[in-house]
Formats: C-alpha cells, sequence, structure tokens
C-alpha cells in the first residue's frame, strides 16, 4: 500500500504544493535586529547589528539592505553591522532587510526607533566661510559659501545668520550660500555665524574682509552751439570737445552721420586741420580728460535761404559699447 505521509512534498508545475502553498524554499527570508538603540539616548551616534533567518539559506547567505530616517535603501550586501555618526537631535528610525540567494525579499523590514536628546549641550558651533570675493574686487557682486562644525550637531542640522558691514544680522536660516549686489566701491566685512539645535550661537562668527573697487565708464560730447549760419556753398564750423567722465583711461572713437543732410550738402570730420573720409576719430583719454574735433558743413550752392540741414556726431567708448553719447548739429542757409 503506497503511504502518501512517508513521502516528501512535492511540487506541481505551477511552483505550488498539492496542497497549493507556496513551498518553503520560496518563502522570503526574516530580519532580526541584534543589537542597536532603543528608547532615547544622550549620544549621537548609532550601531546596529543584525541578521536573518531563511528556510533554506544559512545567515552567512543572505543579503541585506538598511536605511536610516527617509534616506534612500543602500545597495544589498553581506553587512551586518552600521555605526552612523554625527545625528541630529530628535526622534530616527533605523531599517533593514534581507534577501535570500533566489532574490526573495523580507516584505516586513527590522525596525529600530529611538530618540536622540542632549539637552546638555552647551558647545557652541564653528563656522567657516569657505568661498568669497577676492580681498580687492573689480565687481558690485559678491558670492559667498559657508559650513559650521558642532561637537553634537551635523552641518546639515545648524542654521546661520549673517551680516554686511553695520547691517543688522539677518534671521537664522538653513541657507549656506549668499549672492550680494550693488556693493558700493569701499572696503567690506562679511559676517557668518551657526546656531545649533541647543541653540548655542557661534561667539565668534566668521569674517570675510574685501574691498570693492569698481570703475565707472562715461563719456560726454559738448558743443557752444548745437546750430550755426552759413550761407548756401559756405562753411559751417562746429568746436567740439569729447571728454572721459568715466574714472580710469579709457578709449573713445568718435563718428559722424551724414545720412540726414540734404542732397549736395557736404560734411567732414576733421581734428588739428586734417579731416578723414571715414568719418571716424579715435580718442585715448584720461579720466576727467578731454579733447577737440571739429565736424563741419558746407550746404549745396543753390540751397534755399532759410533751409537746414542736420546730423549727428557720436561717441562710444571701445573697451564697452554700451557707453555712448551723441550731437545732433544743425545748420541753417541765410
Amino acid at each position: 500500500m503506497f503511504n502518501l505521509s512517508s513521502c516528501e512534498k512535492v511540487s506541481d508545475l505551477a511552483g505550488r504544493n498539492p496542497d497549493g502553498n507556496q513551498p518553503s524554499g520560496n518563502q522570503p527570508p526574516d530580519t532580526i535586529i541584534l543589537s542597536g538603540p532603543t528608547g532615547t539616548i544622550s549620544e549621537f551616534s548609532a550601531t546596529f547589528a543584525w541578521t536573518g533567518s531563511d528556510d533554506n539559506d544559512t545567515p552567512s547567505q543572505l543579503t541585506y539592505s538598511y536605511k536610516m530616517d527617509n534616506a534612500q535603501w543602500n545597495g544589498f550586501s553581506a553587512t551586518t553591522t552600521k555605526a552612523f555618526q554625527n545625528l541630529g537631535q530628535g526622534a530616527h528610525t533605523f531599517m533593514v532587510k534581507a534577501r535570500d540567494s533566489k532574490g526573495a525579499v523580507d516584505p516586513s523590514p527590522a525596525i529600530a526607533s529611538f530618540i536622540v536628546s542632549n539637552s546638555g549641550n552647551s558647545t557652541a558651533p564653528d563656522t567657516q566661510i569657505l568661498e568669497g570675493p577676492p580681498a580687492s574686487s573689480t565687481s558690485d557682486t559678491a558670492f559667498f559659501r559657508w559650513t559650521g562644525y558642532d561637537q553634537q550637531d551635523p552641518a546639515s542640522a545648524l542654521i546661520y545668520s549673517y551680516k554686511l558691514d553695520n547691517y543688522s544680522w539677518s534671521s537664522f536660516d538653513f541657507w549656506t550660500t549668499i549672492t550680494l549686489t550693488g556693493l558700493t566701491n569701499s572696503s567690506h566685512v562679511f559676517q557668518v555665524k551657526a546656531k545649533d539645535t541647543d541653540g548655542n550661537e557661534d561667539p565668534t562668527p566668521a569674517q570675510w574682509s574685501f574691498t570693492v573697487n569698481v570703475s565707472t565708464k562715461g563719456v560726454r560730447l559738448s558743443v557752444a552751439a548745437t546750430t550755426l549760419e552759413t550761407s548756401a556753398g559756405g562753411f559751417a564750423l562746429f568746436n567740439c570737445t569729447i571728454t572721459n567722465i568715466g574714472d580710469a583711461s579709457d578709449q573713445f572713437r568718435v563718428t559722424l552721420d551724414n545720412s540726414s543732410l540734404p542732397s549736395g550738402w557736404i560734411a567732414n570730420l576733421c581734428k588739428d586741420g586734417t579731416c578723414y573720409a571715414d568719418f571716424k576719430i579715435d580718442f585715448t583719454l584720461g579720466p576727467g580728460a578731454s579733447d577737440t574735433f571739429e565736424p563741419d558743413v558746407s550746404p549745396d550752392y543753390t540751397a534755399p535761404s532759410g533751409s537746414t540741414g542736420s546730423f549727428t556726431v557720436n561717441a562710444q567708448s571701445l573697451t564697452d559699447p554700451s557707453v555712448t553719447d551723441s550731437l545732433i548739429l544743425t545748420v541753417r542757409v541765410l
């Protein structure tokens, strides 16, 4: 007589036992935390050890993945211990899950919850500025980056306050960078201080001293009279001045635009008796320096009395095209 009870269970083609249940070898492993903190601790570090059990695999054949709080799960490995440093004040949750050699993962990871609380911390954090402008800056913008160090809190748990010169301290926040704009030409001191989760503030804020010296550029064209009179076929000469109103030496180009003059009228752009056929004169001027040039116009011989012609003189910095000035000059026929 065939005795079924004396035989090992076999699985059907779907991987099930004859009774419809999963075979024991396909069951996921279980994970057990062997040691680690619980309740409330005063240390800012924690070490955990764990193991696993499985119907087929030994604990040494299992691999594990773990995480702390809201961090991502780390990759599966044979590691069975983990030490965490620089934990912040407050509640923490450690989780670990086992995986067997067939890829089955513990669906209910082992969990250990604990609280870090150390209200006796009276040591203030230290603050360090990592990046700032050069000691002598030619820009009115300055970027700063900083961090902090504390015996118990990690840098990510610290908050910071900053100030420039004699302005008030900012509110404490988690920001660790700032870009300051519109700085004046003078010496400046930027300061920043850290505060930990126990409310201890750095009594010696980090400082960064620097000087801003931004060169200003400018050009001005001037003339005694913007309108001159002459007879038809005559000659009208304008005595113009170009002035560098910036605080540094610069190069400028003066040009003449005669496109608005009536047909037959002739314009020239001259300096010291030399006229320039391309209507361009270049000047190099120190701060506050000036020079002169002479645009002139000859009306056509047939120009009627009372008729007018206008043209434009332009000046532009060759180092900064946005620095310009212009004059509109007019000649009236007598």
